[in-house]
């Protein structure tokens, strides 16, 4: 076996038991996305029996609903209808997928923090230096699983609950006379607008994973050198206060540079921009999109956002590099603790 294969098998090998060892970890997003759907379903339930009780017939067609220009109002309390429970249970379901990202990005951080920490405090490092595994095969490994691993599970579990909402709103429009049906006209309509979701979802988390990716290697390093864990949280709580004040009263730049930085505003403003777009195929709620700024109405590409961060992108890799490069010296020397 080449030198390549066998460092790449090794990168694997020790990828596997990161996401076996911290399964946890890579499950709470698909958890904490899932969770709102699932008592959002519960509440519908309760909800129905509730209204049936009350002398409120189950029907098929949501028909207790006003169409205008801002949107869709439904009377939750008149309606009892199979097609306004689904409908609610699709709002629930397009917004709580944006929950994932929330969660994996603080596991993520969480993970970098105590990288390498972990090995040194459990005296587990002597077992791994005892293998023929390189420390670079082990870095690799470790910034691939906050890189690749928990994003790829971020990114499934997004497109796993837009899928099933994107059917549960198809099957709501197929239905003669729905609410659906009044809201989109077409399928053309309806086919754009939950297009607009499946794009967005791919380019967002491109963006998250090559902004965040030196946040993430700068933190490996700093589980390098702390000894301990209360200096290495005092340490990050400490950053986080005086990054907070810094901002707040503007009296550093470097650290108002870096707090602007990791609050990644522009990512978010890409991913509003394009979801209100895809607004613009409810021919209903014209109004609405009116009522946005004027950025929010105009196309945002890609690649034109892309490229318009690119030497920001490039700086902070290079920081990436040599911080993963540093970390992969400090856990070459590095012994139990």
């Amino acid at each position: 076996m080449s030198r390549a294969g066998l460092f790449s098998q090794q990168v694997c090998c020790e990828l596997r038991k990161e996401f076996q060892q911290y399964r946890g970890l890579w499950m709470t997003p698909l958890v904490m996305t899932l969770a709102p759907v699932i008592i959002a379903i519960v509440v519908e339930i309760v909800h129905a029996v509730v209204a049936l009780v009350s002398g409120h017939p189950i029907t098929m067609h949501l028909t207790y609903f006003q169409l205008n220009g801002n949107g869709v109002q439904i009377n939750e309390k008149m309606d009892n209808s199979i097609e306004g429970r689904f409908a609610l249970l699709s709002i629930v379901g397009l917004t709580a997928a944006w929950v994932a990202p929330l969660a994996g990005l603080i596991v993520t951080c969480v993970y970098a923090c105590s990288g390498f920490l972990r090995d040194r405090r459990d005296q587990s490092i002597l077992f791994w230096k005892s293998l023929p595994m390189p420390e670079s095969a082990v870095v690799l490994a470790r910034i691939l699983f906050c890189c690749i691993g928990i994003p790829f599970v971020v990114f499934c579990a997004q497109l796993l609950l837009v899928t099933l909402t994107s059917g549960i709103i198809s099957g709501c429009f197929a239905l003669k006379n729905s609410m659906m049906g009044s809201l989109f006209l077409t399928w053309g309509n309806l086919f754009s607008f939950l297009l607009s979701w499946f794009e967005v979802l791919p380019q967002f988390a491109v963006l998250m994973v090559l902004w965040w990716f030196p946040i993430w290697a700068l933190l490996l390093l700093w589980s390098g050198i702390v000894r301990s864990y209360p200096l290495l949280w005092l340490g990050v709580v400490l950053g986080l206060v005086s990054a907070v004040e810094a901002i707040a009263n503007g009296t550093s730049r470097i650290i108002r540079a870096i707090g602007q930085y990791v609050e990644s505003k522009w990512i978010g403003e890409f991913v509003i921009v394009r979801l209100w777009n895809g607004l613009s195929h409810i021919p209903n709620i014209t109004a609405l999109r009116e009522k946005m700024p004027s950025k929010i109405r105009v196309n945002n590409e890609f690649w034109s956002v892309l490229g318009a961060h690119s030497s920001a992108m490039f700086v902070s890799f290079i920081v990436g590099i040599f911080a993963l490069i540093v970390a992969g010296y400090l856990r070459r020397k590095a012994g139990p603790l």
